[in-house]
């Protein structure tokens, strides 16, 4: 994670067979278009990729600021399978084989969602690592308002939503990728591509999802002591800028308390550093216990 982060790539098709386009995807090519390519659609997927790589490389910047700090890098991790919501607003022929297709090239589960539940937020159960959404003329206007739902909704807004488009709405794919897709297919496409498009949704997510537990991580260490579990100095200054900043703005008052242990070095001395930090360890869960949670 320590490290530079690679742009996106958008290359143009001379060849459009199935297999050329997943050996370019394989390849590391971020998106693949044919000529020609209508204006609103190339600026679209422009702006997708922009926004996902934006995310990413942003996330990436403060990951290599604790790098350069002292703080390691996340230790790698085996990923399970993933969980996909399927998203359709009827059955159909057609959402029977994408399901029962893509069983068959990952192993990532698909669970089928209506778009009630999509919004509902989960409570016991862990939401979908990303959603896919089957979109044609009949609930071309529901999708819409359910992908800038699912943006908006807190369990759902950092999870990929991938759009697989009927050949009855040729004209959808631009507002489809402006309003919050992350990625769409269409649905006379290889099979193969979309279970490798939406493998690659589910990668990059994790992946910014360990950034970003991993700097936030890294945070935590800089700021908490370890031994007792407190805020330290580098944490203390900066928010008693802000707390002095803010009742003087508000005309409010406020108040410091400062405790000091008495012959606390004569602990040290005569019991250990160890029976130190016993006594450091039991102050501090004294003085927590008295602090209202906030």
């Amino acid at each position: 994670n320590c490290g530079r982060d690679t742009p996106p790539t958008l290359l143009f098709l001379t060849d459009n067979t199935a297999k050329a386009r997943l050996d370019l995807l394989k390849a590391g090519a971020t998106e693949l278009l044919v000529k020609p390519v209508e204006e609103r659609v190339l600026l679209a997927r422009l702006r997708s990729m922009l926004r996902q790589h934006q995310k990413e490389r942003d996330l990436r910047m403060h990951m290599n600021t604790a790098c350069d700090i002292g703080f390691s890098d996340a230790a790698a991790s085996f990923d399970m399978p993933g969980k996909i919501g399927l998203i359709t607003t009827s059955p159909s022929s057609s959402s029977l084989l994408l399901k029962n297709g893509l069983r068959t090239l990952f192993a990532h589960k698909l669970v089928a969602l209506d778009p009630e539940g999509a919004l509902a937020s989960p409570h016991s159960v862990k939401p979908p690592d990303m959603y896919l959404l089957r979109i044609g003329a009949g609930n071309l206007d529901e999708m819409t308002t359910l992908i800038t739902n699912l943006r908006a909704a807190s369990h759902s807004r950092r999870r990929p939503i991938m759009a697989v488009l009927s050949t009855d709405v040729p004209d959808a794919a631009a507002n489809i990728l402006d309003i919050g897709a992350n990625d769409i297919l269409h649905e006379d496409q290889d099979l193969r591509e979309l279970a490798l498009r939406l493998d690659r949704q589910i990668t990059a997510t994790r992946r910014a999802n360990a950034l970003r537990d991993q700097f936030r991580h890294s945070l935590e260490a800089a700021m908490i002591d370890p031994l007792t579990g407190l805020y330290n100095r580098r944490y203390a200054l900066p928010y008693l800028e802000r707390l002095i900043d803010t009742a003087y703005r508000t005309n409010r008052s406020y108040a410091i308390m400062l405790a000091d242990l008495d012959y606390f070095k004569q602990v040290n001395d005569r019991h250990g550093h160890a029976s130190g930090d016993k006594v450091l360890c039991h102050v501090a869960k004294v003085l927590r216990s008295c602090l209202q949670d906030h």
